[in-house]
C-alpha cells in the first residue's frame, strides 16, 4: 500500500506557506521603507560634513554650502556649492528618492545652509526635515547647531 498526502493536506500546507511568505514580505517592505528614509537622512547629514569640512580648509578659497529645494512640480533636491548658490559655483546635485520628500523646506521653497570659512560655524542653527510622501508622519530631521554640528533625529 502506498502512503501519500491527500488534497487536503497539501492545500493546508500551501496555504501555511503563503502567509507566512506574506508576512515576511510585509516585514521586509516596512523594514525597507524606514531604512530608506533613514539612509537619506544620512546622505544629507555627510553633504552638510563634506561642505563644513571644505569651508574650514577653504577649498577655492571660499565657504561651502549644501542648498536645499522643494519645487513644486518636480523632484526635490540638494545641492553641495561653493561662494554663493549660482549654476555656475555648484559641483553636485542630488535627488531624493521619489518616494520621500522635504517637510523642511517647505514646498516651493529653499534653505540653504553656508558654512563660515576657517570655523565651519554658521550665524544660526538649521533644521531639514524629511518624511515619506505616502505616509507624512515617518520623518527624518537633521538639525545643524550654530557651531557646525550635524545630528540626524
Amino acid at each position: 500500500m502506498k502512503k501519500s498526502f491527500t488534497l487536503a493536506e497539501l492545500l493546508i500546507v500551501i496555504s501555511l506557506i503563503a502567509i507566512i511568505a506574506t508576512f515576511g514580505t510585509l516585514s521586509l517592505y516596512s523594514y525597507w521603507h524606514s531604512k530608506s528614509l533613514e539612509g537619506t537622512a544620512k546622505k544629507i547629514a555627510i553633504y552638510l560634513e563634506f561642505a563644513k569640512t571644505k569651508s574650514i580648509v577653504q577649498e577655492n578659497k571660499s565657504s561651502w554650502g549644501v542648498h536645499f529645494e522643494n519645487p513644486t512640480s518636480s523632484r526635490s533636491f540638494f545641492s553641495l556649492f561653493y561662494n554663493t548658490y549660482s549654476t555656475s559655483t555648484i559641483r553636485e546635485t542630488i535627488y531624493l528618492p521619489k518616494e520621500i520628500d522635504f517637510s523642511d523646506p517647505s514646498e516651493g521653497n529653499f534653505k540653504e545652509i553656508t558654512f563660515e570659512k576657517i570655523t565651519g560655524k554658521l550665524p544660526t542653527s538649521f533644521q531639514i526635515k524629511i518624511h515619506f510622501t505616502s505616509s507624512p508622519s515617518e520623518e527624518k530631521t537633521i538639525e545643524v547647531n550654530s557651531f557646525g554640528r550635524v545630528n540626524v533625529k
